[in-house]
């Protein structure tokens, strides 16, 4: 009995890690299977076939593949041919490698599918693949890159020359970052402080601010006594 137990929590702890490392990969797949269904509803078949296919080998190169979905199902809800819409899934699924590929050349190894999108989206309103990978560079570790890139996208959308809009980008993320570093250094000192008269035990003469000399309510208790026969009637 005693050399079962172990067997049985392995078992249990193998389960549930299995369970968790499955929950992404299902909720993709029911994402996927409803952006099919929605597809070959919209499309005649043989249509709905070759583009999700293209979707399909989006998927196998690593691409956001959530980003062709949507955009396929918008073009299928505006009646547009469906030649066009693989056409227009192709285009897109290359500009998104581009866009990996920019990110990546910027130091960022494995970039996550959002800040993928969204250095697309910079590079169709405008940023060359060297405007993205100069993001990518001077963003500190560990950030997201979705927001600074979205930014440089609405900055060029509105007609600011690429060098000047990444620039803002760039100082404000500098911004930001000595901002973060203010307040962990603030956070420091107050911890720091924390540990001095407020960290005292109570006993500790410098937490009631008199000399240790001084004994604490002197002759508490007592009552002097009155010179003898003063206070008889």
């Amino acid at each position: 009995m005693l050399r079962a137990l172990p067997r049985r929590l392995v078992l249990s702890a193998a389960i549930a890690t299995a369970a968790l490392a499955g929950t992404g990969t299902l909720a993709a797949q029911a994402r996927a299977h409803d952006a099919a269904a929605k597809l070959r509803a919209a499309l005649p078949p043989e249509a709905a076939d070759r583009i999700l296919a293209r979707i399909a080998a989006a998927r196998a190169r690593q691409l956001p593949v959530d980003a062709l979905e949507n955009r396929a199902l918008e073009l299928a809800a505006k009646h547009v041919r469906p030649t066009d819409i693989e056409t227009g899934i192709d285009r897109h699924a290359d500009r998104l490698e581009r866009a990996r590929g920019a990110l990546r050349q910027g130091g960022r190894g494995d970039p996550s599918d959002t800040e993928t999108e969204a250095a697309e989206v910079a590079m169709g309103k405008g940023a060359d693949g060297s405007a993205v990978s100069a993001v990518a560079r001077s963003a500190p570790s560990g950030r997201s890159l979705a927001v600074p890139l979205f930014v440089l996208a609405s900055h060029l959308d509105r007609g600011l020359p690429s060098d000047q809009a990444l620039a803002r980008v760039h100082a404000a993320m500098v911004a930001r970052a000595a901002d973060r570093e203010a307040r962990a250094a603030d956070r420091e000192a107050r911890g720091h402080r924390g540990g001095g008269a407020a960290g005292r035990p109570s006993g500790d003469p410098a937490s009631t601010g008199r000399p240790d000399a001084v004994p604490a309510n002197p002759g508490r208790g007592t009552r002097p006594e009155s010179p003898r026969g003063r206070n008889r009637p």
